[in-house]
């Protein structure tokens, strides 16, 4: 992300453009140090977590029938594939 921003920053003409942005931008990269990009306006919803959400996140298992996203989503965090997957387009297996 940083280095798109920078590239705008650098690319850009000042005020060509008016930027309205989501937490990516806004909770993250400092935006006062791109001189071309100030004024966007950022915009990011309050997230809370709770003791129950996050036990509930460490509990959550591979072999879990319950939740179906669990392994496409942990494949994706750790670019690797489980034995039963489809995809197995990247060199790593799951263990």
């Amino acid at each position: 992300m940083q280095h798109i921003i920078g590239y705008m920053n650098h690319e850009l003409a000042l005020n060509e453009f008016l930027f309205i942005a989501s937490e990516g931008w806004g909770l993250s990269i400092n935006m006062t140090q791109y001189r071309k990009l100030l004024g966007t306006i950022t915009v990011a919803t309050r997230l809370w977590t709770t003791d129950g959400f996050v036990s509930h996140l460490k509990a959550l298992r591979p072999e879990n029938k319950e939740n179906p996203w669990i392994r496409p989503y942990l494949e994706m965090i750790y670019n690797s594939y489980f034995e039963s997957s489809i995809d197995k387009s990247v060199k790593m297996k799951c263990n």
